[in-house]
């Protein structure tokens, strides 16, 4: 029990640290520049394979240079992270994961949603997960940079 806290606590660590490296750069923003309203999703992607491998570090960078910067040039927030879920047998499976955070102008919230579904799609079939973690801030934020 004491591990599975840990590690809950770990994701949500790195979903604060994320959170605040959004916040920083908002509070650099030149004077003159106004924050936007921004939308914000966070993917949890998983590297735990069925076939007992895992996803590397090169082979996910690989995956966001080839599928996630041409979706969202102007850039996405990785970190690394550890993650536990119980799968679709009923098996808890503790794994090492990295988290995107994706921030987007709030009026293309639609259009960068398609994308981000895309993203997490590709990576369930190039990499045979059940699911990416997908969370959306409902209330908006406002970023500059």
């Amino acid at each position: 029990m004491r591990h599975s806290v840990r590690r809950c606590l770990m994701i949500t660590v790195m979903a604060s640290t994320l959170v605040g490296v959004a916040m920083y750069l908002s509070a650099r923003a030149d004077a003159e520049d106004a924050p936007a309203n921004a939308g914000r999703t966070q993917l949890v992607f998983g590297t735990a394979k069925p076939d007992g491998t895992v996803v590397s570090e090169a082979e996910f960078h690989a995956f966001v240079d080839a599928q996630v910067t041409p979706r969202f040039p102007n850039g996405v927030i990785i970190a690394s992270a550890g993650n536990q879920f119980r799968d679709a047998a009923g098996v808890i499976v503790k794994e090492d994961a990295f988290v995107a955070l994706f921030l987007y102008p709030f009026d293309r919230a639609t259009e960068a949603g398609r994308r981000i579904n895309t993203v997490r799609r590709l990576y369930m079939d190039q990499f045979q997960q059940e699911s990416v973690l997908r969370v959306d801030d409902a209330l908006g934020v406002r970023v500059s940079f």
